[in-house]
């Protein structure tokens, strides 16, 4: 059986969303780092 339409792209969705966490997370380091 193939998923539907919605299933992909609430699939697609939290894997950006969980992509744009770590992004976020790495992007705060580095920001601390050179606001020392």
């Amino acid at each position: 059986m193939i998923p539907s339409d919605k299933v992909i792209i609430d699939n697609y969705l939290s894997y950006i969303i969980t992509q744009a966490d770590e992004m976020n997370d790495m992007i705060i380091e580095l920001l601390s780092i050179f606001k020392i």
